[in-house]
């Protein structure tokens, strides 16, 4: 039976990580790696663009260069191409309108993040990788995150810590290949593996990394932002969420943000309820975590897939709704 009946793509564990390879289209990929390869192709060249890069020593915890994304590509219209590229993506499959301020970052031999969590940025990290991985001459550079495994290790539910557990059972390994954008629950222990056998900034790893923020409604089709007909649908969402968290208020509490896409019908109707994202966690409380979970996603999909809009709401034709739902 399916997880949630009403909410379709519903999915026993948490979607914690997403890759998404080729991410940047008509060229853009290439011309932002250009811009970078351009400014460090000459090792004696006095350009200021070779003189951007912050030396970000913490002991102990991160070493890496570091600029400004949206400085270091502004130039020729570049950073207004991966701004829009990525508000669209976390619009349309993460429910958040803004992004904290990029930083390009370079690693070489002795560079790294070390383990840590940073929620308090945004519900999503991202990481988009410029790095030539194919042609790299140096070992590391992976995102590293751990697993489902390592979090509830000494929970007997989770059977981790019954026989032996190596690295690819207690941390995940994202390599940042060419023009893949990896987004990730912030709130996992993660860092950036040590860079080694790499002294050219040039043939580093390099990627342009921040936090997608200021989860939001979106809006689309006959249902459009800005119109008399998101307003009265936005009063029925409303009431109902009043409905649905009054109704969660007696369950097992999870922390984390859901994100739903409601496919509205011509006739006002909610043929399908989808998750896009789902980063919902059970709050300790001596119950089956995966239980508590599913237990809550049934309560939220009764309450969407039974939503009824006004006819009217769709403008005669198919809207929808990307509506988050954050849960702290």
């Amino acid at each position: 039976a399916p997880l949630a009946p009403a909410l379709s793509g519903a999915t026993a564990h948490a979607q914690r990580v997403h890759t998404i390879d080729n991410f940047l289209t008509n060229g853009l990929a290439e011309r932002l790696r250009a811009r970078f390869a351009d400014a460090h192709a000459d090792p004696a060249s006095l350009a200021a663009e070779r003189f951007v890069w912050d030396y970000w020593h913490a002991p102990g915890q991160y070493r890496q260069l570091r600029t400004p994304a949206q400085d270091y590509f502004e130039a020729g219209g570049l950073w207004g191409e991966l701004e829009s590229a990525l508000l669209r993506y976390g619009r349309e499959e993460l429910g958040c309108s803004a992004l904290t301020p990029p930083w390009l970052s370079v690693y070489v031999s002795g560079m790294r993040q070390q383990w840590h969590s940073d929620a308090r940025h945004g519900p999503w990290a991202f990481v988009l990788s410029l790095t030539d991985w194919e042609a790299r001459r140096f070992s590391g550079g992976e995102t590293q995150l751990l697993t489902d495994g390592a979090l509830g290790y000494w929970d007997a539910r989770s059977g981790a810590s019954d026989g032996v557990a190596e690295m690819p059972q207690l941390i995940q390994q994202v390599e940042p290949l060419f023009n893949r954008l990896t987004v990730f629950d912030p709130r996992v222990p993660h860092c950036v593996a040590e860079v080694q056998g790499e002294m050219d900034p040039a043939k580093g790893r390099l990627v342009v990394h921040g936090w997608f923020a200021e989860s939001v409604p979106r809006f689309e089709g006959g249902i459009g932002e800005g119109t008399e007909r998101q307003a009265a649908a936005e009063e029925i969402i409303n009431e109902r969420l009043g409905e649905l968290f009054t109704n969660l208020a007696t369950l097992p509490a999870c922390t984390g943000t859901l994100v739903v896409r409601l496919a509205i019908a011509a006739d006002g109707s909610v043929p399908d309820a989808a998750v896009l994202t789902d980063t919902l966690q059970a709050r300790p409380c001596g119950l089956d975590p995966l239980a508590v979970r599913a237990e809550v996603l049934a309560e939220v999909g009764d309450a969407l897939g039974t939503l009824r809009f006004d006819p009217a709401a769709s403008a005669g034709g198919e809207s929808a709704i990307v509506l988050p739902l954050v849960f702290e």
